[in-house]
């Protein structure tokens, strides 16, 4: 089957990674922007990193074996489950405490995200054009990382910072509604060898 017609008849495989792309890059605009707003010590920024980073490396463990498991599917979803409850609790957040809790949760959907993302890909389609799946996944990514931090600049500029929240959380919602809908766990559809 040629690149094309598997575009054409497959296209939630690329729908899917520009939506949890966004689901990404909103994410991390969404922290940032946090950050500055609220004016956080050093200290605190080093803890809130602490939190993330911890959390990032050490659930690698756990999404590897729900991934053998389950598939990368359920993994993508835990990531978007993830994002969505530590932006909101993230946005309502008056405590180094619970905002410990939203960053960790946004480094374990991270974690989840990193190990779901590319492997996916790998499951979608035939052998013979993994490396063109690779490469039209990677290149609607890399224009989100451009694209994204433009937007958010925008939306903040123009509706302010709780604004930039609620689309992370839009794009999350809806990366996570068309994964649910769109997108059946790859290992179901084909015999596992």
């Amino acid at each position: 089957m040629s690149f094309w017609k598997q575009w054409v008849d497959r296209p939630q495989n690329l729908w899917l990674r520009r939506a949890l792309f966004q689901v990404h890059l909103w994410t991390g605009i969404a922290i940032g922007i946090y950050i500055a707003v609220i004016s956080v010590t050093g200290s605190a920024i080093g803890v809130l990193s602490f939190a993330y980073l911890i959390a990032d490396t050490a659930t690698n463990l756990i999404w590897g074996y729900v991934s053998d498991h389950s598939g990368f599917r359920s993994t993508f979803l835990a990531a978007l489950i993830l994002w969505i409850a530590a932006t909101l609790l993230l946005m309502g957040a008056h405590s180094l405490a619970l905002m410990f809790l939203a960053f960790f949760g946004l480094g374990a959907g991270n974690s989840a995200y990193m190990m779901s993302a590319q492997n996916i890909v790998f499951e979608f389609g035939h052998r013979d054009d993994m490396a063109m799946r690779l490469a039209l996944s990677n290149t609607a990514e890399s224009a989100m990382a451009a694209l994204g931090p433009l937007a958010g600049g925008f939306i903040a500029a123009a509706l302010g910072y709780p604004a930039v929240f609620i689309a992370a959380i839009a794009c999350e919602a809806i990366a996570l509604v068309l994964l649910l809908t769109l997108v059946k766990e790859p290992r179901k559809r084909r015999p596992r060898s």
